[in-house]
């Protein structure tokens, strides 16, 4: 047995008891900052839904803890306590962001409680948004963030105000924000559709899907109405602008998917007018010049909205070249209108829609059948070839194998999406 081990215990030996007083200690830091981080994170989380969210508590309770542990933290060695520090004041820069999430809830539960006619003070509210400003201003060393944050209260602040002054604002903001929500996940949800196979089929007159979304757009249009309402009922004249701010954008966005939800069936019902006159042209009949002038005026309107309400651009230029068509039909010149025509096919066939390709075959239903179309083109193809008709239209007749040809290559990539799906 070595001799030292006669005089001297090494687990006795102070130095080690310091030592892994220490590393405790460390580790106790470590634990508990790892635990208010955590807890930190799940109130800042916004994705969450409000049922499933943390509830978020004063943001005083983490500055006190924070502070606690700085204070534990000074016995340590200087480069664990720098690293302690460091991240302390990390989490002291996240916790100011918990001010505005924690009032905005105080302030939510105030003007909930004042729209049911209960008699509330809002005094204690904002006492508390003053100090959490000046906090802010006295501790948060970023100029940016700074700004950011006090913008934030300083708008809960004027909507504790508001809620003061007009009771049923908050009703009113309530609706407006679910309105504006639902409004903006269906134009997202209509702005799919352009582009698809299903567009026309989902926005014609006659689709299943095109009534479920005109039954939607009513119950906005009702929802609007309904906030009108409520603004009518207010006395106070700087809520009743807000207010008023709030119908005027909404209106506009409702505006705009009543716009695009029509655009494709006016659209058709648009080219059906130019067809019938293009047709009536090449038979020698005589076309009305107001009858002209009006459809012109017409398409341009058209064209107005579709662009003020950024519609697929693919729809834009049909409408361009429809109107085109018109002009030089006021002109007496049919030279063109072949080649326009075929362009406004090829217009039609990026988004899918079949119907300009159906008018020149006759067909009027939106969703016929295929052997319905081969049945019409056969009967076209006799009725137009060499052999039955000595003054053959050979526009046409052109016009008519690119309306097929644009049918089939839509039916080709059906059949290979639905051949992908089945595999």
């Amino acid at each position: 047995m070595p001799k030292w081990t006669e005089h001297h215990n090494p687990i006795d030996d102070p130095s080690l008891h310091e030592l892994r007083e220490g590393k405790e200690l460390s580790q106790r830091i470590d634990r508990d900052l790892s635990g208010i981080q955590s807890d930190l994170y799940e109130m800042l989380d916004n994705t969450q839904m409000e049922e499933y969210r943390m509830p978020v508590h004063h943001p005083d309770g983490i500055f006190d803890g924070l502070a606690y542990l700085e204070q534990d933290a000074k016995p340590l060695p200087q480069h664990e306590r720098e690293d302690f520090n460091e991240r302390i004041n990390k989490l002291k820069t996240q916790a100011f962001y918990l001010y505005p999430r924690f009032y905005k809830d105080e302030v939510a539960r105030f003007g909930y409680a004042a729209s049911r006619g209960r008699h509330v003070s809002a005094e204690d509210i904002r006492q508390g948004l003053e100090t959490s400003i000046h906090h802010i201003r006295t501790e948060l060393v970023d100029p940016a963030k700074t700004e950011k944050l006090i913008f934030d209260i300083e708008e809960l602040n004027q909507k504790l105000e508001n809620y003061e002054k007009e009771p049923m604002y908050y009703v009113f903001e309530r609706e407006a924000e679910k309105l504006s929500s639902e409004l903006y996940h269906e134009a997202q949800e209509l702005l799919g559709w352009y582009g698809s196979s299903e567009s026309v089929a989902g926005l014609s007159d006659s689709g299943e899907a095109s009534r479920k979304r005109q039954k939607k757009l009513s119950d906005y249009r009702k929802s609007l109405e309904n906030l009108r309402a409520l603004e009518n009922e207010m006395h106070d004249a700087d809520v009743k602008a807000i207010a008023q701010g709030n119908l005027k954008s909404l209106g506009a966005t409702l505006n705009s998917l009543e716009v695009r939800e029509g655009a494709p069936t006016d659209l058709a019902r648009l080219e059906n007018r130019v067809g019938r006159m293009v047709e009536a042209k090449h038979n020698g009949e005589d076309i009305d010049e107001d009858e002209l002038d009006e459809l012109i005026a017409d398409l341009e309107e058209f064209e107005i909205r579709s662009s003020a309400y950024t519609i697929e651009r693919a729809i834009n230029k049909r409408a361009q070249v429809l109107k085109n068509i018109v002009q030089q039909l006021k002109l007496k010149d049919l030279n063109d209108i072949p080649d326009a025509w075929l362009e406004m096919l090829r217009l039609a066939e990026r988004t899918g829609d079949l119907r300009s390709a159906y008018s020149l075959l006759g067909i009027s239903e939106v969703r016929p059948g295929r052997d319905v179309i081969k049945k019409k083109y056969r009967e076209l193809a006799l009725k137009y070839h060499t052999d039955m008709n000595e003054n053959i239209n050979r526009e046409k007749i052109q016009m008519i194998n690119a309306a097929m040809q644009l049918i089939k290559n839509v039916w080709a990539r059906e059949d290979s999406r639905e051949k992908r799906n089945g595999s």
